[in-house]
């Protein structure tokens, strides 16, 4: 902080500090609040500083009259906590254009009540605009199935300001449908109190994608488990990892044993390097020719 005495006459402590210090523009601003300083001692706030080399720095002002008339004036240097400020709004400002652009679905609800939601919540749930969601409980979204749990993560990052780590539930939309979401929720302090901010990821899609690949993987087991003819799966290894009931039916080995052994152990010493040349051929043509191999048995009897 920088202070100033002297004893000027109000006009003469107007103009010195009007002229000396301030830009233009400060000085027309401060006219009324200068002479306001000389005659009641009140305080200025902020103005820009001329400095000598011709630089500008914005100060805070503050002045008054002491009892013996001496006018006092103090400057503080606002240059760090104004590039700070500016910091901070374009980091705000950067991060409302994240959560904006967010192709997930972002909700801010104060002890269950939304504040804010973005765009993609409004689409993720059938409203006409996000306006149409502040002021309304999240709860109102679920299915009856998932409100104690999500009440529990609220009372989570509410009260004890711990995240909620990410959690499948089901939501009803607008028109009564119900999508699959995948939800985390953080402590957040929005507008000076404590929230929660929200990420919703819909995730039907891949859900259904998860559902088609298990019944394809069932249907799959059910024909290779019926077959007659030994289905059995090798690694890169050439370790055997699976195996239908006709392969240990036709070995046999048990499943067990079957697991422990490579590809290569089940055939019979003089026919292995064919076997590993038909393996090969298998994996480079699309269309391998078949070939015929003896396999060898538990009791060492060659088939």
């Amino acid at each position: 902080d920088a202070r100033v005495r002297c004893r000027p006459t109000a006009e003469e402590g107007r103009a010195w500090a009007l002229a000396y210090f301030l830009t233009a523009e400060a000085v027309q601003a401060s006219t009324p609040s200068i002479a306001d300083i000389v005659t009641r001692g009140t305080r200025v706030r902020e103005r820009t500083l001329k400095r000598q080399d011709g630089t500008t720095l914005q100060v805070e002002i503050s002045a008054t009259i002491s009892p013996e008339g001496l006018y006092i004036g103090f400057l503080r240097d606002l240059s760090e906590r104004k590039k700070a400020e500016l910091e901070l709004k374009a980091s705000e400002e950067n991060y409302r254009r994240i959560v904006e652009l967010s192709p997930d679905a972002i909700v801010v609800h104060v002890d269950g009540t939304m504040v804010y939601a973005n765009d993609a919540a409004a689409r993720l749930v059938g409203a006409a605009n996000r306006d149409q969601l502040t002021g309304r409980s999240v709860l109102e979204f679920l299915k009856p199935e998932f409100r104690d749990r999500v009440v529990e993560r609220i009372d989570r990052v509410m009260n004890r300001s711990l995240p909620a780590p990410p959690m499948e539930q089901q939501i009803t939309r607008e028109d009564g449908s119900t999508v699959d979401v995948e939800t985390v929720g953080i402590p957040l302090t929005y507008q000076g109190k404590p929230a929660v901010q929200v990420i919703v990821r819909y995730i039907s899609a891949r859900k259904r994608g998860e559902e088609a690949l298990r019944s394809s993987d069932e249907r799959y087991r059910g024909i290779v488990e019926r077959a007659t003819d030994a289905i059995y799966l090798v690694s890169d290894t050439g370790m055997l990892t699976d195996a239908n009931p006709a392969t240990l039916a036709i070995t046999g080995w048990s499943l067990d044993e079957i697991l422990t052994k490579r590809f290569i152990d089940l055939i019979h010493p003089d026919e292995q390097a064919r076997a590993k040349a038909l393996f090969l051929s298998s994996l480079e043509e699309a269309q391998p020719e078949p070939g015929v191999v003896r396999i060898r048995r538990p009791r060492g009897r060659a088939e």
